[in-house]
């Protein structure tokens, strides 16, 4: 397996770094990799979540009332999700203390805080001013795929190849269509 630094963490696998995560992340029963939950792959019902949880986000997003302030809107939105996932970590704790599991924390936890609340007023503001759920999503995920593949290739060292590439180029073709 090949293996590596991202961002002074240590890694094993590249299948690892996939939407956001990596080698560093433990399941359900504790093991790490893809094949840990009794035999069965974790990858699919993670992308399945991923994909529903961000179909909802999106609609949400979209009818949340012009009335109401973003900012106090995303602190309540934030209050909850704080609460749900201490109710849920017992299920996913390897038998760490939870404090214990505080002391872990790195500079990574405090960046995504900062850069999910830009994501949440970005979609929120792009929807208050008249986006359009259809290609909102559609857009911004383009062009984070045309942002994050040189990330990818060259901090972490994926694979490039001529398909990858001509993705990339579909991304943009894309785009140019949806603007048409």
């Amino acid at each position: 397996m090949p293996s590596g630094h991202v961002f002074g963490e240590p890694y094993k696998n590249k299948k690892h770094l996939i939407a956001g995560t990596h080698a560093g992340v433990t399941y359900m029963n504790g093991e790490q990799g893809w094949m840990n939950m009794n035999g069965i792959n974790t990858i699919y019902p993670a992308i399945i979540l991923a994909v529903v949880s961000t179909v909802l986000y999106q609609i949400i997003q979209k009818t949340t009332p012009d009335r109401v302030n973003p900012l106090i809107s995303l602190f309540v939105s934030y209050l909850v999700a704080a609460a749900l996932c201490i109710i849920i970590y017992p299920f996913f704790n390897k038998g760490e203390n939870l404090l214990t599991e505080f002391t872990k924390l790195n500079w990574t936890s405090i960046a995504l805080g900062i850069v999910i609340v830009g994501i949440e007023i970005g979609f929120m503001y792009a929807y208050r001013a008249g986006a359009h759920i259809s290609t909102t999503s559609l857009i911004t995920s383009s062009l984070v795929i045309l942002l994050l593949a040189p990330v990818g290739i060259l901090i972490f060292k994926e694979d490039f190849s001529v398909y990858k590439a001509m993705g990339g180029v579909m991304c943009v073709v894309g785009i140019g269509m949806i603007y048409r």
